[in-house]
């Protein structure tokens, strides 16, 4: 009896056996990466989500207040009338942002619902949470997810090219076959795969439609993904019937984007026209403390020195230059930041309708005077072929001016093209607050009414501050100019007073300059140098109280400007000049 129950006990001994050394086995108890993951689906939903909003919610707070610089101010014009950007064109921004600014009018400027836009399409949750968090809040990356730009809509879809090509190479009969001779793939697999290839044709496609630059990034992924793929891919029937049909129909709706350039060009109803990562396990390895600290410190490093919530300096700078002309007037640019400001609030925000903004550069292409003439009937452009150029069949400068003069202002910013003289012995150019007016030889100077315009042109507000923007920014450009404008009136009168050959004249034009430096807004050092000349030269030209303060402004504003500790070689001079007047270094 009792040996049958030690058979039985064994006999149960045995028959369990196999299943105890599975239980005991080290390598049971490794969790599979499948069980990893799902246990990571819990939150990698939810804080996907969370960084998202976070992003949105600090990009939106720091955005732009109105037209950023750079191409801003023209992508947001062209997008504003629904015209061609300069090349490649950008027809999937243009439409893009164009539509949005249109579908939401309550919210603000134009400008600052493309900002808006911005900083949504920043909000890019397609990579690592830490990588994505660190990247987003990185100054350079912060600085272009607040302003619009081609850059933000351009990370949004490369991060969702190389997203598409990761998910691609997950499927272990594609990865194998990157290195090795191609796998051989199940039906369920190779369909898998070739829908995953087919999205990122898609998103390759938009992408191409937006940065030419991309392609820098699409080539070696695109040649990775059929090389890998090769053994479903280039099967005779696909190659034949899948392939053009559907990878290749999802590469090319991007690109089709491109189809809104002719079409707006054929159109011709826009003033503005150019031309006829995802890895998540790497989180684990960080520690989610450690993590939020590392978000919280690139939020509060950066914070500040990307809050641009209350930029409106390109704004101000557009509305000064426009609002300090005559009505009708013509305004010729060249260049980025007075074109582009200029335009947007011309074309965007409706500012000054009277105007007529050309741009001396797009003035050279055989196509720009065809495609401005519908909405510019009034202005005279010369020539049997109306560009830009020198010839008999062209127009130069003198051509223009002299058909254009008699109806209405001109003016300029900032400068004429340099290779073209052929006004300035019939024309010069005379400064008015931040532009120049051009004038005949032979306009008469009113000294006084002058002054009162000119200087009512100049801009009075604040300018951005320099601790804040370096010489790397458009800002900087904004802030010199402002500074400049006052000065360069003031330098206008002196120059003005060299030609003069009555001193009473003379008299005037020095008064005009001083008049103009004690109400310039923010005078560089080198001024008061300047200003010290010009009282010097008024000096002997005045009598009485006047020539007394004007000694006294001379030594005040050359003591200033010694004191400046300037690097002149004429500083012993003026110290010379200041010790014999006994004034106090």
């Amino acid at each position: 009896m009792v040996e049958r129950r030690r058979v039985k006990a064994n006999k149960a001994r045995a028959a369990v056996q196999p299943e105890s050394v599975s239980r005991d086995d080290p390598s049971s108890r490794v969790t599979p990466p499948e069980d990893i993951n799902a246990s990571h689906g819990a939150w990698l939903v939810p804080s996907a989500v969370a960084l998202f909003l976070l992003q949105a919610v600090i990009f939106c707070a720091t955005a732009h207040a109105s037209v950023p610089g750079g191409d801003s101010g023209e992508l947001l014009a062209v997008a504003c009338v629904g015209g061609v950007a300069h090349p490649p064109g950008y027809p999937l921004f243009t439409m893009l942002y164009g539509a949005f600014m249109r579908a939401l009018p309550q919210l603000g400027t134009p400008a600052y619902r493309a900002n808006i836009l911005t900083a949504l399409l920043a909000a890019d949750v397609t990579g690592g949470v830490v990588a994505v968090a660190l990247f987003s809040f990185s100054r350079l990356t912060w600085m272009y997810s607040t302003a619009a730009e081609v850059f933000a809509l351009n990370n949004l879809l490369l991060a969702g090219l190389l997203c598409a090509t990761c998910y691609y190479f997950e499927v272990p009969e594609v990865a194998s076959s990157l290195w090795r001779r191609a796998a051989t793939f199940q039906p369920s697999t190779a369909q898998r795969a070739f829908h995953i290839a087919c999205a990122g044709a898609f998103v390759a496609g938009l992408a191409t439609s937006n940065q030419h630059t991309s392609v820098l990034y699409l080539a070696p992924c695109v040649l990775a993904v059929l090389w890998a793929g090769r053994s479903f891919l280039w099967t005779p029937q696909r190659l034949l019937y899948f392939l053009p049909q559907t990878l290749g129909l999802c590469g090319l709706v991007g690109p089709a984007t491109y189809l809104y350039l002719p079409f707006s060009a054929w159109r011709n109803e826009a003033k503005l026209t150019w031309g006829d990562q995802r890895t998540w396990s790497g989180f684990w390895r960080i520690g989610r403390a450690l993590a939020l600290v590392l978000l919280a410190s690139m939020v509060t490093v950066n914070y500040q020195a990307r809050d641009e919530s209350q930029n409106t300096a390109f704004r101000n700078f557009g509305s000064a230059l426009l609002d300090g002309l005559p009505h009708d007037s013509i305004l010729l640019t060249m260049g980025d930041l007075p074109g582009n400001a200029a335009r947007y609030m011309h074309l965007c925000e409706n500012r000054r309708p009277d105007l007529h903004i050309l741009d001396l550069e797009m003035m050279t292409f055989e196509w720009y005077v065809p495609m401005l003439r519908r909405h510019e009937p009034d202005l005279v452009f010369p020539g049997k072929t109306p560009v830009y150029r020198f010839g008999d069949d062209h127009f130069d400068m003198l051509k223009f001016l002299d058909a254009n003069y008699d109806q209405r202002p001109i003016f300029v910013f900032e400068n004429m093209n340099v290779d073209d003289h052929t006004y300035q012995n019939k024309y010069r150019v005379w400064h008015y607050g931040m532009a120049y007016r051009v004038v005949r030889h032979d306009f008469p100077l009113d000294v006084g009414a002058w002054l009162r315009n000119a200087s009512a042109a100049v801009p009075n507000y604040t300018p951005p501050p320099a601790d804040r923007y370096d010489e790397r920014t458009w800002e900087n450009v904004v802030r010199q100019g402002y500074e400049s404008y006052g000065v360069f009136l003031s330098m206008f009168f002196e120059d003005i007073a060299k030609g003069q050959s009555e001193s009473s004249a003379q008299a005037a034009c020095y008064r005009a300059s001083m008049e103009e430096t004690v109400a310039g807004r923010a005078i560089p050092a080198y001024w008061h140098k300047n200003y010290g000349v010009v009282a010097s030269k008024l000096e002997p030209l005045a009598t009485g109280k006047e020539r007394e303060t004007a000694t006294a402004t001379k030594l005040e504003q050359w003591r200033r400007y010694y004191l400046s500790g300037a690097d002149d070689p004429q500083l012993p001079v003026i110290k010379n000049i200041l010790t014999q007047a006994q004034i106090p270094l």
